[in-house]
């Protein structure tokens, strides 16, 4: 029942912690059994939307990772268990969505289904793009970092507006001290023991 995704930019974190804490990764379900009781169409059929208008390089591929991170969500959601989503639907949003669609972003994080707790990775920009350089690549990320940074700060708004279960942990914190804090916010999850 209990999903934790995990947000922010590429090098903020998000699998350095995920890999730190004690808590599962995927679900011990069968899909069958998630999907019994979701009725995701709507936000199946923005995808449809974003499919459609979507454009660039290794696009089937990116497709095929956001429609993964919704499978993992709900497999998480009927989880007895706290599952972490590194790289869920909010990850999937800048990537897919804010770059290579015309479906405004807004849509996209007004009808996604949410996790029990998103909880944003915050660093300063600086941090991450020192992040991004070590590890490794040819090219510069630090437009694609800005563009990330304001993705997060729309998915924010919107997932406020819907009274989404946030939480904000520092980035520049070590990793232990940020593990220890996600896995108190994993079981205080209303209804976990």
């Amino acid at each position: 029942m209990p999903a934790i995704e995990l947000a922010g930019p590429s090098g903020v974190g998000k699998s350095t912690l995920a890999n730190a804490c004690a808590i599962a990764k995927s679900a011990p379900v069968s899909l069958a059994d998630a999907l019994s009781g979701i009725d995701a169409s709507p936000f199946t059929n923005l995808l449809e939307q974003v499919a459609a208008t979507a454009k660039g390089e290794r696009l089937e591929r990116r497709m095929s990772f956001l429609c993964r991170s919704l499978w993992r969500l709900i497999l998480a959601r009927r989880s007895p268990e706290p599952v972490i989503l590194d790289g869920g639907l909010l990850r999937r949003a800048h990537g897919v969505v804010a770059l290579r669609s015309d479906v405004p972003i807004e849509d996209y994080f007004r009808l996604m289904p949410l996790a029990d707790v998103t909880v944003f990775l915050r660093a300063d920009r600086e941090l991450i793009e020192a992040r991004n350089r070590q590890r490794g690549g040819d090219h510069d990320r630090s437009a694609e970092v800005a563009a990330a940074l304001a993705t997060d700060e729309i998915a924010v708004k919107v997932l406020v507006a819907r009274n989404a279960n946030i939480r904000f942990l520092d980035a520049a914190q070590p990793v232990e001290r940020n593990a220890e804090a996600l896995s108190e916010i994993a079981w205080s999850i209303p209804g976990r023991s």
